[in-house]
């Protein structure tokens, strides 16, 4: 299933993919009250036809780590490059291709201390740069 456009004129490809949690059913409830989220990742091999939509368990947040409602997604030339299998065609699968987002945190791990349930949050591509001068 290709990564929804309907929002967007045929022509375009979108560079922001907003996700409204009132129209969009992310995460679902099974008949025995798992909790599932939506993703869309790469399955068995690299390249855009092999993008998937599927459902896993949502994650509980271990030691420092939070979890995070997504509200917004760029896909950006890395993403392309890593479904293609051009970034980095090592890197196991299945995977994930997310370099770019914001949302809410909806639950926080032990240990974590800079951010709080109901903050709102932007990843970032070099996890430990938070400020200054880029150093190796």
């Amino acid at each position: 299933m290709p990564f929804p456009t309907a929002d967007f004129p045929a022509d375009r490809t979108p560079f922001l993919i907003v996700v409204d949690s009132e129209k969009e059913d992310f995460v679902v409830q099974t008949a025995k009250g798992e909790m599932l989220m939506k993703t869309f990742e790469i399955r068995d091999s690299f390249g855009l036809d092999n993008l998937t939509l599927t459902e896993k368990p949502e994650p509980v947040p271990k030691h420092g780590q939070i979890l995070i409602k997504i509200r917004a997604v760029s896909l950006n030339y890395r993403d392309l490059l890593l479904v293609k299998g051009l970034y980095n065609p090592k890197l196991p699968l299945p995977l994930i291709p997310f370099s770019d987002g914001a949302g809410e945190v909806v639950g926080v791990g032990e240990g974590v201390t800079r951010v709080k349930t109901g903050d709102r949050v932007a990843g970032i591509f070099m996890q430990r740069w938070l400020a200054g001068e880029l150093t190796a």
